[in-house]
């Protein structure tokens, strides 16, 4: 299946759920920013066998390959359809190039300051994971990524808790380093990762955060 076969599905999911309306293109981002939250502390295994919106999504990563964003590519088709959501989007083509010249097998910890939906952070993860010599050694890793904008904050932590990726993704202003709240993916025995989210006012977060930087201590 190639990429804009497997958008053009995505959008027909996005519709099926009601998590787009036809009428209001944009109106996707907060439907699924809801929908996302929803799956705080959930089994996601179980999430996967209720047949609805997760396991339509998950299947068809698959077929596209795991290794593609396909929310990146569904918000860069908006992007482009809308005079009013102006972001900028790393083509795939460029990240697979940047990860192939840049990954070690040795060094398992990946980060990105603007992670966007998180294209970059999954094709080093993916290209990381090809250079280990036993699927064991793939659970050993860390993804940390930093957003300020909302939508791309959900769009990570669905990228990763799908994929089974352990991950910080940090609702940050990189610029002030203000963090508003922290998502902590980790990898599950079902190959989903388990979400649990953290805001930044409580004193559980004030226990393990750093409080200068705003990583874990």
């Amino acid at each position: 299946m190639t990429k804009e076969q497997a958008t053009k599905e995505l959008d027909n999911i996005f519709l099926k759920y009601k998590i787009k309306d036809e009428k209001n293109i944009l109106g996707f981002r907060n439907n699924f920013i809801d929908y996302v939250r929803t799956l705080n502390e959930k089994d996601l295994k179980e999430e996967y066998n209720k047949f609805g919106f997760f396991y339509d999504f998950v299947e068809l990563q698959k077929e596209a390959g795991i290794e593609i964003d396909l929310l990146s590519e569904y918000t860069m088709l908006i992007a482009t359809n809308s005079k009013n959501l102006k972001q900028c989007f790393t083509p795939f083509e460029a990240t697979n190039i940047m990860s192939k010249i840049t990954i070690d097998k040795n060094h398992n910890t990946f980060y990105d300051c603007a992670a966007g939906t998180g294209q970059t952070l999954i094709t080093a993860y993916c290209e990381w994971c090809k250079l280990q010599d036993y699927y064991d050694n793939t659970l050993f890793h860390l993804v940390v990524a930093d957003d300020l904008d909302t939508y791309n904050v959900h769009c990570l932590i669905f990228n990763f808790a799908t994929r089974g990726m352990n991950a910080q993704v940090y609702h940050r202003d990189t610029l002030t380093q203000k963090v508003y709240e922290v998502y902590i993916c980790l990898h599950d025995k079902y190959g989903f990762s388990k979400i649990k989210n953290i805001k930044s006012d409580t004193e559980e977060y004030k226990e393990f955060f750093d409080e200068k930087t705003g990583y874990l201590k």
